[in-house]
């Protein structure tokens, strides 16, 4: 699968809540669909309303699966342990994004 690596509402062009093309396909590689939805959260926070068309148009081309928010989860939570570890070695301050994290790993494999 083509993974876009920068998939957020940035990068979508719509129009009328309708997905029409993505742009900046610069970090683009093959890979798990779910990498493009590890920061799904954060689209509502960058453009409230958006999270449902952009899901409508990515679904209109390949549904997610079952497992699909699951693994999403993992990436996010990966992202997250790999931006401690490259910039908090030595301090907390990543810690509440990691445990949140976690936890959301947790519920999305107990809705699994």
């Amino acid at each position: 699968y083509l993974v876009h690596g920068d998939y957020n509402f940035e990068n979508v062009l719509h129009e009328g809540g309708e997905l029409t093309g993505i742009l900046d396909f610069e970090w683009a590689k093959a890979g798990d669909p779910a990498w493009d939805f590890k920061l799904h959260e954060q689209w509502e926070d960058d453009c409230p309303g958006c999270r449902a068309p952009l899901y409508a148009g990515y679904a209109s081309v390949r549904p997610p699966d079952e497992t699909h928010f699951v693994r999403a989860a993992w990436y996010r939570l990966l992202m997250h342990l790999d931006d401690r570890v490259e910039n908090y070695p030595h301090s907390d301050a990543a810690l509440p994004a990691l445990l949140a994290a976690l936890a959301a790993v947790e519920q999305a494999a107990g809705e699994a």
